[in-house]
């Protein structure tokens, strides 16, 4: 799952390099989607929070050196707490709801519903942030919901909860983008991670004592099986897999932030793309999952409406 995609501006002022940007973003959305297939083997043994929990912990550690690389406790100043907690807050649900998703849902749909961000983006910009959006945008926007609703396979009569869980996810990470916007550019990319970190371990740990008994697991809702069940030990081979997927989240996390950092974002954002053929292979690959007609036509309408809205940004800022 990509992170600090769409509309992310560089945080420094370097020269821009694409094809730095762009090989530190593919090999971003490569290795995360790693992580999305080892958290699908695990959502049938524990809890999301739990391994939420566990994986932050490991992710601690590259994004220590990220710190330290950035200018160790300078990175970490910041005169907008409040921004920073309700940043980590959505990003904390997007990721939660998503790894929920991707439990119940064949792994590219879900990642496709999760591409819905960015025209939520769009949408909200008008009236959070008072940025004209014309009547292009809004087009593409409604192109790319006639592709979610065709991704969620409306024919099978009614949403499943893996669905909305993938389109939860979407919206909350659309709120990430224009919290981040909202700061301004004034927060290191390494600050950021930590502080979400520090929410991500307070709220999981929550919701774990809240919950992680079990008493609220339902029969006959599998798809409410990887958040409502009870907290276990992990195996020391299911936490060392836990903790890898710390370890990729860290280094994704510093190749998307070096990537944002050395080229310009409309140059390399549509390579974010990359994380669907990849979505396709590994659901093909362990899972034997192949997407329907309907499916693919969906995909098609959000990434094309993506990749508009990303032209229509690049003309606007060139004009």
């Amino acid at each position: 799952m990509p992170l600090p995609a769409f509309g992310a501006e560089p945080a420094t002022t370097a020269t821009p390099s694409p094809i730095h940007g762009i090989v530190c973003l593919i090999a971003a959305v490569s290795i995360l989607s790693v992580q999305d297939v080892v958290i699908r083997f695990l959502s049938g043994d524990y809890p999301v929070h739990e391994i939420v929990f566990i994986r932050t912990f490991a992710s601690l550690i590259p994004v220590l050196l990220i710190v330290r690389y950035e200018g160790g406790l300078e990175a970490l100043k910041t005169n907008k707490v409040g921004l920073q907690i309700v940043r980590g807050c959505f990003a904390f649900t997007a990721y939660t709801l998503f790894y929920l998703g991707i439990a119940s849902l064949p792994l590219a749909t879900a990642i496709t519903i999760f591409f819905a961000a960015p025209l939520i983006v769009t949408a909200l910009s008008m009236p959070l942030l008072k940025e004209h959006v014309g009547i292009h945008r809004w087009f593409a926007v409604i192109v790319g919901f006639i592709g979610v609703i065709l991704m969620t396979e409306p024919q099978a009569g009614e949403f499943s909860w893996g669905s909305i869980f993938a389109l939860g996810s979407a919206c909350c990470y659309a709120c990430v983008i224009l919290t981040t916007r909202l700061m301004g550019g004034t927060e290191s990319s390494s600050g950021m991670a930590f502080y979400s970190i520090l929410i991500y371990i307070a709220l999981s740990s929550v919701i774990g004592l809240s919950i992680g008994d079990g008493s609220y697991l339902m029969a006959g809702q599998e798809d409410l099986d990887f958040l409502l069940r009870a907290w276990v030990m992990p195996s020391p081979e299911d936490f060392g897999w836990i903790a890898l997927c710390g370890l990729i989240w860290g280094t994704g996390f510093y190749l998307l932030s070096r990537a944002y950092m050395v080229a310009s974002a409309v140059i390399i954002t549509p390579f974010e793309y990359v994380s669907l053929p990849w979505a396709v292979t590994w659901g093909y690959v362990f899972w034997q999952e192949v997407p329907t007609a309907v499916a693919l036509s969906g995909l098609a309408l959000i990434v094309g409406a993506g990749l508009y809205i990303l032209h229509r940004e690049a003309n606007a800022k060139n004009a």
